[in-house]
Formats: C-alpha cells, sequence, structure tokens
C-alpha cells in the first residue's frame, strides 16, 4: 500500500511557497507573505474537510470559496504579470491533472501546430 506520506499543513505551504518562488520569480517579501498565505489556506481547507466529512456539496463550496479567497490574497502580493503567470499555471494544471504528478506544476511548452 505504498500511498503518499502525508504532509502538515506548514510543509505544504513551505512546498507551494518554493513552487511559487521558482515560477514566478518572488521577491524574498513575496515569498514571506505567499507561505504566510498558503499555511492560512492549508489550515482553512483542513477544518473544512474535518468538519463536514459526509457533506460534500457542501464542503465544496466552502473550498471553493478559501480558493477564491487565496487568489484574491495572493492577487495583491504578486504583480500583474506574476498573477497572469500564476493564472496560467493554474489553469493548465486544471486542465491537465496528470500533469501534477508528472510535472510537479513545471510548465510545458504549447504543442507545436
Amino acid at each position: 500500500m505504498g500511498g503518499r506520506q502525508q504532509l502538515t499543513p506548514g510543509q505544504r505551504a513551505a512546498i507551494q511557497a518554493q513552487r511559487l518562488t521558482k515560477q514566478l520569480r518572488l521577491s524574498a517579501e513575496q515569498t514571506a507573505q505567499v507561505r504566510t498565505i498558503a499555511l492560512a489556506q492549508e489550515r482553512q481547507a483542513l477544518r473544512a474537510q474535518s468538519a463536514a466529512p459526509g457533506n460534500g456539496s457542501g464542503r465544496g463550496q466552502e473550498l471553493k470559496a478559501l480558493q477564491d479567497k487565496h487568489d484574491t490574497q495572493l492577487k495583491a502580493v504578486l504583480t500583474a504579470d506574476q498573477y497572469a503567470t500564476y493564472d496560467h499555471l493554474r489553469d493548465d494544471k486544471r486542465d491537465n491533472p496528470k500533469q501534477r504528478k508528472a510535472g510537479a506544476g513545471k510548465m510545458k511548452a504549447p504543442a507545436k501546430s
């Protein structure tokens, strides 16, 4: 049963901050702010998931609201160019779920037509 190791909210936030630092070329100050935002979001998501284990639709709406809040907070920290890149990366991850596991969030070049 070779399942993934469970990471703490702090570990997930640190990983997200490191990934965004590389992908968006964040300053040290931005990295610290992104880590703080990510940590708060991870903790809130964990509480939401454990608070309503049987209520899928309500939990989904709450998690969507948390993601929207997270994105709004990031938008305040990132430059317009950085946020546009973040938005593009997030959309790519949604469109290509396999890319999450294979590329760990690395952006791939568009296919040539």
